[in-house]
């Protein structure tokens, strides 16, 4: 059995989350802050550990996929290694 997602539908944001994002958005974020900021966009608005597929839409599919491979991006730039 498959069950489908609403494509367009965020996890819901909690108060501190949203202080979070904010603060980024100021350049005022605290070192906790940035890392939050950065979890919520990774993990909760690309959804980058949900599994794509769409039973009977490819659009869908593709639309999740686009989604999430802005997180994955997101998280190989954090991986690299930075010179200096």
């Amino acid at each position: 059995m498959s069950k489908t997602v609403n494509i367009f539908a965020i996890k819901e944001i909690s108060e501190p989350e949203q202080h979070a994002l904010q603060a980024c958005w100021y350049g005022e974020a605290t070192p906790g802050q940035q890392r939050l900021a950065l979890n919520i966009v990774i993990d909760k608005l690309s959804m980058a550990d949900f599994l794509p597929y769409q039973v009977g839409s490819f659009d869908e599919t593709a639309f999740l996929n686009g989604r999430i491979f802005v997180g994955k991006a997101m998280r190989r730039i954090l991986k690299l290694e930075t010179e200096g």
